[in-house]
């Protein structure tokens, strides 16, 4: 009965802090700002401050759990791309597009994130891993696009881990190439490969 009531209660738990994550989500977006307080994020999820603090002990704590959310929810979006229908071409093209629009679509959590410095606050250990986990998906699908001789020869490794940065760097300098859809950005970067 005891493990009835602790599954129960963890799922409870989940399912607030999911709810907080979207407030935060919202906030964000809504006011397209990077300075929010514990308190606008309480009002925006309907809930006393005191309820807040009881799943996030500090704004710091929240942030790393909506930046490590954001990474997830990032990840199953580009996997589905990229493990999708189409040939190489289209399946890394569909991937770097996905990756952009995501990033375009939650930068101010991501400027927040970068600019209170947390990100140092993750585990060496996992940045290297969710790093190493992309440029592994891109290589296997550069590596079939060879091997359906779509692409020329090339050491997948290294433009694996070329366009992974490239994909970062674009996310970063969104402000800079606005004017650009993800696609048409997908599109050029595509021509590193040529």
């Amino acid at each position: 009965m005891e493990k009835f009531v602790e599954k129960q209660q963890k799922m409870i738990e989940e399912t607030s802090r999911r709810h907080i994550f979207d407030a935060v989500v919202r906030v964000t977006q809504r006011d397209n700002k990077t300075d929010f307080t514990m308190q606008h994020i309480a009002d925006e999820a309907g809930m006393a401050i005191g309820t807040l603090y009881n799943y996030f002990k500090n704004k710091n704590d929240l942030l790393i759990y909506v930046f490590q959310e954001l990474i997830v929810m990032n990840k199953k979006r580009c996997y589905t791309a990229l493990s999708g229908s189409g040939n190489p071409v289209e399946r890394l093209q569909k991937y770097i597009t996905e990756f952009l629009q995501f990033g375009r679509e939650n930068i101010i959590i991501f400027r927040i994130f970068d600019r209170s410095g947390l990100r140092d606050h993750l585990p060496e250990g996992d940045r290297e891993k969710n790093t190493m986990q992309d440029v592994e998906m891109i290589k296997k699908v550069l590596e079939e696009g060879i091997q359906d001789n779509i692409f020329h020869k090339m050491d997948t490794t290294i433009m694996a881990k070329i366009l992974f940065a490239s994909m970062i760097g674009l996310s970063l300098t969104e402000p800079l190439l606005n004017e650009f859809t993800p696609e048409q950005l997908s599109q050029k970067l595509m021509h590193l490969i040529d």
